[in-house]
């Protein structure tokens, strides 16, 4: 445990200078994102180190034995290494995960070798659904994105299809018709870059298509007490 710890202290000391970073990899609450290792040409890999850099803290240790030490209890649980498909995997992600986060091998010696670095954005998206006549309905989106300690998040709504901004701020509230298909991209904005959470909402009028929120829940309810008085 004393060299496990003193591993530890050399790997928040050593400089990832000259590592490039990989695009935001843009991720929803609750779901994995994965961190591939490419072994150096020729070398054959016997320690990776997963590091979660925005923090500067050691996230798990894979070594040659085939087993993985996770480091950092906050991963306890989530964090895995795929063996066929050599990569580092961390699952159900919360906002407090996004950041930046390096793999590197030799870190136990004074030239420790990073092998990559990734970008990760966790976004949580929510939606309302309130039902008006005609079967039109309001809806109501709400974006937060977590991109690391002590970035502050601006946000912006856009349809991908058009290409138009629809808002400039973390909410979107929008009137649809049935059977209207939208695209919407939520786009998340700090000092450490940029990065766009997509996804299309189908028919978002039909209850069976989409979650109704509070306030449709209310409406039905409503209408099945005004139901029952005429009966």
């Amino acid at each position: 445990m004393d060299s496990l710890c003193a591993l530890l202290a050399l790997l928040l000391l050593f400089c990832s200078a000259g590592a490039s970073d990989s695009p935001w990899k843009a991720v929803r609450v609750g779901d994995a994102v994965t961190f591939p290792v490419v072994a150096p040409k020729g070398q054959r890999l016997t320690n990776i180190l997963l590091r979660d850099s925005s923090r500067q803290q050691a996230v798990a240790i894979w070594m040659d034995s085939k087993e993985i030490t996770v480091v950092d209890i906050k991963y306890a649980g989530r964090v895995t290494f795929q063996m066929d498909e050599m990569a580092f995997r961390i699952a159900n992600l919360s906002l407090d995960d996004g950041g930046k986060y390096e793999t590197s091998t030799g870190f136990t010696s004074s030239s420790p070798v990073v092998l990559g670095s990734f970008l990760v954005a966790v976004f949580n998206v929510t939606q309302r659904i309130s039902p008006l006549k005609n079967d039109s309905c309001l809806i109501y989106l709400d974006c937060e994105a977590g991109m690391g300690p002590g970035h502050r998040v601006t946000y912006a709504w856009k349809d991908t299809k058009a290409g138009t901004t629809l808002s400039r701020e973390a909410w979107l509230t929008q009137l649809l018709h049935p059977d209207q298909q939208r695209d919407y991209a939520c786009v998340a904005q700090s000092s450490a870059g940029q990065s766009t959470f997509s996804f299309v909402l189908q028919h978002p009028c039909v209850p069976s298509a989409a979650s109704p929120g509070p306030w449709a829940l209310g409406s039905l309810l409503v209408m099945a007490a005004l139901l029952l008085l005429l009966l």
